[in-house]
């Protein structure tokens, strides 16, 4: 119990080292394997998980972790200029926890695109969906933890103006997102139809939230009035 607290209450050190330990080790892992893969990658796949894109050897082995080393300091440097960074450093713990998870949805996508172009037969959205899930459903756990600030939660300029419809977005974002994780998992089930059964509810969530903090946002206006 005490090891799960110290993961979910990540300190940003831990954080930063673990995920740029996880950078390397993916950039690594496609180096090692650099000889044996194609020329052109295959990069890009339909619904029914057959390959419709390509992209050069070069570019497949390393693009992916200079997105994540991008990501890695995008998200280290706003926890520090958001305006609101007093709100964040509340919970700041979670954020560093939900840093090093994206990093590792990313390193799991990597490793993933890596072993189809080695040979490796499986479809790959039965592997990829289930880590959307479990990111998306990690997502649902953090949002109600959140405090208003301008770069990670249910952000909309109605949640942003008022911590009450913060409050009441993201809670409702954080239990709607383990929803769309677990969903996310049970397209395994039917993965032909896993792109579409994921995607169409995600949209209907992102616009629900977006017209429920309007709504929100209203009703405490009325109120205060």
């Amino acid at each position: 119990m005490k090891m799960l607290i110290r993961l979910y209450y990540m300190s940003t050190r831990a954080a930063f080292i673990i995920s740029l330990s996880l950078i390397a080790l993916t950039l690594a892992i496609g180096l090692y394997y650099y000889a044996a893969l194609p020329a052109v990658m295959a990069g890009h796949w339909d619904a029914a998980g057959v390959a419709n894109g390509t992209i050069s050897k070069f570019w497949g082995v390393t693009l992916l972790p200079l997105l994540m080393f991008v990501i890695l300091w995008v998200l280290v440097v706003v926890a520090r200029i958001d305006p609101l960074r007093s709100n964040i450093e509340a919970f700041r713990g979670t954020y560093n926890t939900f840093l090093t998870i994206l990093m590792l949805f990313f390193a799991g996508v990597q490793i993933a695109v890596l072993a189809v172009n080695l040979g490796v037969k499986f479809n790959i959205d039965i592997a990829i969906m289930p880590l959307v899930g479990i990111l998306f459903f990690y997502i649902g756990t953090v949002l109600p933890r959140t405090k208003r600030n301008y770069f990670m939660g249910v952000r909309t300029p109605w949640t942003v103006s008022s911590d009450i419809v913060w409050d009441k977005t993201n809670r409702l974002g954080g239990t709607l997102f383990k929803v769309l994780g677990v969903l996310a998992i049970l397209t395994v089930l039917a993965p032909s139809y896993a792109i579409v059964a994921f995607a169409v509810p995600t949209v209907i969530v992102v616009f629900g939230l977006v017209l429920y903090s309007y709504v929100a946002y209203r009703e405490a206006g009325v109120r205060a009035h």
